[in-house]
Order: structure tokens, then C-alpha cells, then sequence
């Protein structure tokens, strides 16, 4: 299997940006990992906080314990004060898009090169 292809597989299946360890290119791996790690934390911290609030009004008796008047109220909070998650869901969307565009460009340059050098290696035969 040809370098761009596993790094096009790695960083669509696994984690934006884990292809760039197939072609040596730790740091952008780190970039495009860690602008990725960052948004997932945002919105988890988000969901976190709302499902906290919901769960202390039910607590304290604020708010019956039925569930579908739960996840309404989720729901709202979420419509209410969603726009930076939503943010952080559309850049992690489009960095994961730059990772597999980017790790398939330069997996086809590394197997390009290696294909040139075994072919000058077989003419100098």
C-alpha cells in the first residue's frame, strides 16, 4: 500500500492529522491533532456544563425527573448557547479536511520520489 493511502486512511479513520506520522511530518501532526483535540474539549466542556445545569435543577428539585422534559431542556440550552460549539464543530470538520487533503498530497510526493529513485537505481544497473 502506497504512503498516501495509508496516510489518507489513518487521518480519515483514526484522528486528523495521525497520517502525518506515516510520512514524517511530526509537527504537523501536532497542528493538526492538537487544533482538533482543542475543539473536541470545547464542545465536550460545553455538552458537560449544560448537562451539569439540568442535572442540578433536577437535583434541587427545580425540575421533574422525567426524561423526555430532560432532554428538551438539553436540547434548548443547547439552541440557546450553541453557536461556539457549533464553531468548534465546523473548524474541527474543516481541519479534518485540510489533514487528509494535506497528508495524501505529500504521501503522493514521497511515493512519487521513491518510484524515481527505483527506477534511476534499476537504470544505472
Amino acid at each position: 500500500m502506497s504512503k498516501a493511502i495509508k496516510a489518507l486512511l489513518l487521518s480519515a479513520l483514526i484522528f486528523p492529522g495521525l497520517g502525518h506520522l506515516v510520512i514524517n511530518r511530526p509537527m504537523r501532526t501536532i497542528v493538526f491533532a492538537g487544533i482538533s483535540m482543542v475543539c473536541i474539549y470545547n464542545v465536550v466542556a460545553f455538552i458537560s456544563t449544560i448537562s451539569e445545569k439540568v442535572l442540578g435543577e433536577v437535583e434541587s428539585g427545580a425540575m421533574p425527573a422525567d426524561p423526555n422534559l430532560i432532554s428538551e431542556r438539553i436540547h434548548a440550552e443547547m439552541a440557546a448557547g450553541g453557536d461556539s460549539a457549533s464553531m468548534m464543530l465546523v473548524i474541527f470538520g474543516v481541519v479534518w479536511l485540510i489533514a487528509l487533503v494535506d497528508a495524501y498530497r505529500l504521501g503522493k510526493q514521497l511515493d512519487k520520489a521513491a518510484r524515481e529513485q527505483n527506477s534511476a537505481n534499476r537504470s544505472a544497473e
